[in-house]
């Protein structure tokens, strides 16, 4: 953590944050990359993160886990069933081709073999 100017706001870089987030720094420039996680560039090569910025991922990221747990809480488990309507499949019809000539027509010559011209 950076120390801080009188009305300037404090910064972390992506190591920090990685850091007191208990997370590799890949970890953090993937939520950066990805936009779950907003950074302000202040270099050519260099990120930084606001708290602000820090609490609204968490904020998003909360409510993202609990909306997963809901989704897992109503989907049925081992034991439990959920009864299905069956769907009417349609059965594609069946159309014969018509049979191979295999003689060729008589007005058709089969080209000589061995002659050039």
């Amino acid at each position: 953590m950076k120390a801080t100017l009188a009305g300037v706001p404090e910064f972390y870089t992506p190591a920090e944050v990685a850091q007191g987030l208990r997370v590799t720094r890949r970890t953090v420039y993937a939520w950066i990359k990805n936009g779950e996680l907003q950074a302000i560039k202040v270099g050519p090569r260099e990120l930084r993160v606001t708290p602000q910025q820090i609490n609204a991922f968490l904020a998003r990221r909360q409510w993202v886990e609990q909306l997963q747990e809901m989704v897992k809480e109503s989907r049925p488990g081992p034991g439990r069933f959920v009864e299905v309507e069956p769907v009417p499949v349609p059965v594609p019809q069946v159309i014969e081709p018509p049979p191979l000539a295999l003689k060729p027509e008589p007005n058709q010559r089969s080209p000589k073999k061995g002659r050039r011209r």
